[in-house]
Parts: C-alpha cells; sequence; structure tokens
C-alpha cells in the first residue's frame, strides 16, 4: 500500500486500541506485530480495571485510570468480540490490624475525591466472598475486569473493520523518524507508533524495562467466585468455566527470562490457596510469564519520543495496559491527527536526564 497516515508497531492491548482509533478517525493505519496479536502481556493480563483498588494515593496514575474505566461500558458494548466485562467490583481484604489501618486511610482520602470506596467488616467480607480466608478488614470499590486476551482480540477486528491493516510475522528492527525497517523493509508513515511493550525500550532506547510477572489459572469445581478477591499475597479473578487467574509475581531482576519457575508457581499457589482455601484443591490449569512494560516512575510513555518529530510512543503502562488501552488509544489519535495536547505527566521527555 502507500505510505499509511499511521504505522503501529505492537500488536498487543495498547498497539491494537490507537490502531482502531485512527482508522477510526479516517486514517489509513498499518499495525506490524512480529508474532501474533495478544502475544504478550495481553494475553497473560488479570484483565483487572483497578485504578481504586491498585493506587496508594492521588495523582495523575489514578486520574488516567478514572478515566479509562469510565470508557469500558461504551467500548464493550461497541465491540464485536467476547470482552467478558464485568463491573462488579473488587474486594481488598487485610488480615492484620496494620494492613487495615492503611485500608482505611486508602477509604478516606478516596471519599475525599468523591469516589466509592466501602469498607467492609469481616461479615461483610465473608458474604461478598464465601469461603475466604478470615479478614480484619476489607474495602469493596467498584472497579472491574475484563478478559484481557478477548478484550484485545475484539480491539484488534474493530480496527480492521474499521480499515486497518494488520501485518502479523513482521519484526521491526529499528526505529526511525516517521520509518521502521522490519523484515529487510523500510516502512515510512506519517506517523509511526511504538507500542511493543516492554520491547520499546530495546527499539527506543527510552527506559522502559521488562518487571517479569508469573500468574497461575486454575480450574476450580467448586463454588464460583462471584467477584475479584485481593489479598496481601495475591489477586484472584474469576473467569469463564470456573476457572480463577492468580497473580503475580514481581521480579524486575529477571530482564526478558519468560520462564515460569518453581518458586513462583509454588508462591503463588500458596497465597490463592490461603486467600480462599478451597482453591488448594483446585486443578493447576496453565502457569504463564510475561513482561510487564516500567518505566522509573511507574507512568506511561505518551507523547514524542525524544528528538523526533513523527514517531511516537505508547508505551510503560506497566500494570495497567488493559486498562488505559482505550485512553491511550484516544489520546494518541486525537494528538496525531488532530493536535490535541496529551497529558503532561506522560511526556517521555520528562525521563530524560
Amino acid at each position: 500500500m502507500n505510505k499509511p497516515d499511521v504505522l503501529v508497531v505492537g500488536g498487543g492491548v495498547v498497539g491494537c486500541a490507537v490502531a482502531l482509533e485512527a482508522a477510526g478517525r479516517g486514517a489509513t493505519v498499518v499495525l506490524l506485530e512480529r508474532e501474533r496479536l495478544a502475544a504478550g502481556a495481553s494475553y497473560g493480563a488479570g484483565g483487572m480495571l483497578a485504578p481504586q483498588v491498585e493506587a496508594d494515593r492521588p495523582g495523575p496514575l489514578l486520574e488516567l485510570g478514572l478515566r479509562a474505566r469510565a470508557m469500558f461500558p461504551g467500548w464493550c458494548a461497541a465491540l464485536e468480540g467476547a470482552a467478558g466485562l464485568d463491573m462488579g467490583g473488587i474486594l481488598r481484604v487485610v488480615a492484620t490490624e496494620a494492613g487495615a489501618d492503611a485500608l482505611r486511610e486508602r477509604a478516606r482520602w478516596q471519599r475525599a475525591m468523591g469516589l466509592v470506596a466501602r469498607l467492609c467488616d469481616p461479615a461483610e467480607c465473608a458474604e461478598l466472598a464465601p469461603g475466604g480466608a478470615s479478614a480484619v478488614l476489607g474495602l469493596w470499590v467498584p472497579d472491574g475486569r475484563v478478559d484481557a486476551h478477548g478484550f484485545t482480540l475484539a480491539v484488534a477486528q474493530a480496527a480492521l473493520r474499521a480499515g486497518a491493516q494488520i501485518r502479523l510475522g513482521v519484526p521491526v528492527s529499528r526505529v526511525l523518524d516517521g520509518a521502521v525497517e522490519a523484515a529487510g523493509t523500510r516502512w515510512e508513515a506519517g506517523a509511526v507508533v511504538v507500542a511493543a511493550g516492554a520491547w520499546s525500550g530495546l527499539l527506543c532506547g527510552v527506559p522502559v524495562a521488562p518487571v517479569k510477572g508469573q500468574r497461575l489459572m486454575l480450574r476450580h469445581t467448586g463454588a464460583p467466585l462471584p467477584l475479584t478477591l485481593w489479598s496481601d499475597r495475591c489477586y484472584l479473578v474469576p473467569k469463564a468455566g470456573g476457572r480463577v487467574l492468580v497473580g503475580a509475581t514481581e521480579e524486575p531482576e529477571a530482564g526478558f527470562d519468560r520462564r515460569a519457575t518453581v518458586a513462583g508457581v509454588a508462591a503463588l499457589a500458596a497465597a490463592a490457596a490461603a486467600t480462599l482455601p478451597a482453591l488448594a484443591a483446585a486443578e493447576l490449569e496453565e502457569a504463564w510469564a510475561g513482561f510487564r512494560p516500567a518505566a522509573p516512575d511507574r507512568l506511561p510513555l505518551l507523547g514524542r519520543l525524544p528528538g523526533h518529530e513523527r514517531t511516537w510512543l505508547a508505551t510503560g503502562h506497566h500494570r495497567n495496559g488493559i486498562l488505559l488501552a482505550p485512553l491511550t488509544g484516544l489520546l494518541l489519535a486525537e494528538a496525531i491527527l488532530e493536535g490535541a495536547a496529551l497529558p503532561a505527566a506522560c511526556d517521555p521527555g520528562r525521563l530524560q536526564a
């Protein structure tokens, strides 16, 4: 084809969302993916839409997450795939008085922001998550979840329907200003968007590094877990077919080691059984490891690659790639095609020495 308006590097949820939003505005779009769609973190992610349960304090990441969370009902209603949206809330539980004090403080500042944050006594925790281990205190917030893999594929299909082209098996080896080199070919575009997840740093020289995360998928034959349960040791995310996703380790020192390890599996299995004792008898269906793309300050990089006019970054989403994907797609498409401003807190230039 002729030089596209937008060339996206990366077929995870963020790249697919950028492709969808750009194509939906009438741009010609080509997406390049070195393997298959949703091959990395977008496959293994828990799929939580959890700005409130994840946030330790007010700030730009929480603000972005709340805005993104509000987009999901409309986005998922427009998709023709199985996104598995459930906005039934997340219950965070603690087992110590020190943990309870921290949970009360979290509830206090979130309520001060006008957010729903309901403290739950042990009896309420047991009602919301039957069979869970006894908790000193719980905090219910109106966060949600999707099926990360299904959502990503549905976004990709929507991008195709909007006119985007997706090329699989095309590994990008070099990023230039308004062009890339891939599989021995130079691809030029009006704008290039690097959404290559944990590999973005290798392609562009920006400080985005992999943070390895292992997770388990269990098949549970007991009473279904009605909502996502988050303890001090792990989180348990209900999935279709009686499955429960258990996550996740945080291993920034592991680099690109993609192995699921005995130590990681054992720690997660023990944490799952301690949080929901019935899971001790669950079947281990899958152990998986992947990489979160993390900047030093754990904020995304959204904006022009420093020193470039026509190459943009949409990466560094760390634990919030699924949550922030629709908003990232919207923001990048508006910035590239309409000249809209991007959040200053996410400017890639902030990380330059």
